[in-house]
């Protein structure tokens, strides 16, 4: 990672005595949603014949490649969701 990069000039909830009040209940909130969606799926990378002979390496900078920006966007996650078994 570039070390020239400014810790705080990404600020999606402001910094201050002017903070989105929201900011905790978003943070707590978003973690409760990706901790249902693991609970409830079951998510694989998706199997592609023509990325058969490729290694973990390989597989895992194609799956983690990213585009620079605001936010860093995925240019193409394939992953598969499979409901899991209720217990």
């Amino acid at each position: 990672m570039d070390d020239k990069w400014p810790r705080d000039a990404f600020l999606p909830f402001n910094a201050g005595p002017r903070a989105c009040l929201g900011r905790r209940f978003t943070e707590t909130e978003s973690v409760a949603v990706i901790a249902m969606i693991v609970s409830r799926y079951k998510i694989d990378i998706k199997e592609d014949p023509k990325f058969a002979h490729e290694t973990a390496d390989q597989r895992r900078r194609r799956v983690l490649r990213s585009k620079p920006g605001l936010s860093m966007t995925p240019l193409k996650v394939p992953l598969v969701f499979r409901r899991r078994q209720e217990t």
